[in-house]
């Protein structure tokens, strides 16, 4: 054919060989994040006719970053190549090859024919750049507020967007700092605040990053990356807990900050652990309530944390509030519990809402569990047969074990524990303190872990024994001095419950 064609004269000379589903100028997808998403999904279908295709053209050049996006979006929505065909001057057999390597899952790239047109519209100057390596919903979706009342994207940001005792969850969503953080992580930076998540991924392991855009990713392709919206609220309310888990603080255990109170040398300190005892007694104080049900609008998922949330007196006024307020039936709820309470009297309320997931904090079995978490091992095996038992197209109820170098050595216990109830896992990664991260521990303890795990049967364990090779070993006395110190505190024995772990962490 000659050079150059009209939009009209592609799309008949298109039309002789192939049944067209869509016919569309790139330029109009070039601009927003979503639009290639909602066309894809406008025009999907279960089955294509060999003859089918849907047709993007451009005169003008396109960069990889766009071909990534149309490629993705394409894996996304589950349309084969074959079935795309992108119409350009240019030669963009290796883009494409490389977008599909990036992005795609079929052999062959989306197909491509080398043809110039006329009059096709300008590319906007302006279009959007989205890195998948370091993009995170959160920031486009998410504030979640701590014990101290401070918001954040998420509980592994670094540092606070603002208090809600000085201002609102919309303004803080809304903040030119929450814009900033947007485009930097659009734009392929890994800003400093979100450290864990990359310290994470660099392992091969998943991040609480990688956990959002499982959880968000459709949304936010489609919707929320172009227009930010508050969807998703992680409230804190106090710390009020009947447990010291020894991989937790006195910012979300209430118990942790009595013990910590009584051990205290200085005025100093004795006034940093009151004012977190305080907490215990006045929850989250009436005006953060309000602002948080004044928000709840748009709210499509609420996770509710602690201490332990079922033991927060207000709970049951709370959801009351929601439900009352005739928001709750498009409410998601969240816990995340110690799963030594099971709220009988909050099941009825369940109902109301969406749906409820239950996240239970179980990182070891038996003697084990108690030392580290707290509470009679029996009681909880109890509460989690009634857990199990509640599960219903509502309600969904997850183990989330947090590794650390306390349970790594008996991960695969704990799953052959969990083969019982019919529980999805959630595997969650302690970073902090270092002394009790996986990432510090000796040479030694490596080469136990990674024998154990190398090749076994869960890919999630085989991560963590090829994690553990790649940092720079340590000593261990800085977790042998934590755990003698809370040993003492608690007249408890954690070398005669972890003896493999200890004795490791100790030669």
């Amino acid at each position: 054919m000659k050079n150059k064609l009209t939009t009209d004269q592609l799309k008949h000379h298109l039309q002789k060989q192939y049944d067209l589903i869509c016919f569309e100028d790139l330029a109009d997808y070039y601009s927003q994040h979503g639009s290639i998403f909602g066309l894809f999904k406008k025009c999907y279908q279960t089955e294509f006719a060999p003859t089918q295709r849907l047709v993007l053209f451009s005169s003008h050049a396109l960069s990889q970053q766009f071909l990534n996006h149309v490629q993705y979006a394409a894996k996304k929505i589950d349309i084969s190549n074959f079935f795309i065909l992108i119409v350009n001057p240019f030669d963009l057999t290796a883009l494409l090859d490389q977008a599909n390597k990036l992005h795609g899952n079929d052999p062959q790239p989306i197909q491509f024919l080398q043809l110039n047109i006329s009059d096709s519209k300008l590319l906007p100057l302006e279009g959007f750049v989205v890195h998948r390596d370091t993009i995170c919903p959160l920031p486009f979706t998410s504030v979640n507020i701590n014990t101290s009342n401070q918001a954040r994207p998420c509980c592994k940001f670094k540092q606070s967007a603002g208090s809600i005792q000085q201002t609102t969850l919309k303004e803080i969503f809304d903040s030119e700092y929450y814009k900033k953080i947007r485009q930097q992580l659009s734009s392929g930076q890994q800003i400093s605040e979100c450290q864990a998540c990359w310290d994470v991924e660099k392992h091969n392991s998943t991040s609480l990053r990688q956990h959002a855009l499982t959880k968000f990713g459709d949304g936010f392709d489609y919707q929320w990356f172009d227009q930010p919206t508050l969807i998703d609220i992680t409230m804190a309310p106090g710390n009020l807990c009947n447990f010291a888990c020894r991989i937790c603080n006195h910012t979300a255990s209430s118990k942790i900050a009595a013990e910590e109170y009584v051990h205290s040398t200085t005025s100093e300190q004795k006034k940093v652990f009151q004012y977190h005892l305080k907490l215990q007694n006045n929850n989250i104080d009436q005006h953060i309530v309000d602002n948080v049900i004044d928000a709840i609008d748009n709210t499509e998922f609420l996770h509710i944390m602690g201490g332990e949330p079922f033991l927060w007196p207000l709970l049951p006024t709370f959801l009351d509030a929601i439900i009352d307020r005739g928001q709750a039936q498009n409410i998601s709820l969240e816990f995340n519990t110690n799963a030594s309470i099971f709220p009988f009297d909050l099941l009825q309320r369940f109902q109301k809402f969406k749906s409820v997931e239950i996240l239970l904090s179980i990182d070891d079995i038996g003697q084990r569990f108690e030392i580290q978490r707290g509470g009679k091992w029996n009681d909880i095996v109890a509460n989690l047969k009634l857990f199990n038992n509640i599960q219903n197209s509502a309600i969904t109820v997850k183990v989330i074990p947090t590794v650390n170098v306390q349970n790594v050595l008996y991960l695969d216990q704990l799953m052959n524990f969990l083969n019982q109830f019919e529980f999805d896992v959630v595997w969650w990664y302690l970073e902090y303190p270092t002394y009790l991260s996986i990432d510090n521990i000796p040479d030694r303890v490596k080469k136990l872990v990674h024998e154990k795990y190398h090749d076994h049967t869960l890919s999630e364990l085989q991560s963590i024994a090829q994690r553990v090779l790649t940092s720079a070993p340590v000593s261990g006395q800085e977790f042998l001095q934590y755990i003698d110190k809370l040993d003492g505190r608690r007249k408890q024995n954690f070398e005669f419950a972890h003896k493999e772990i200890f004795d490791a962490m100790s030669s």
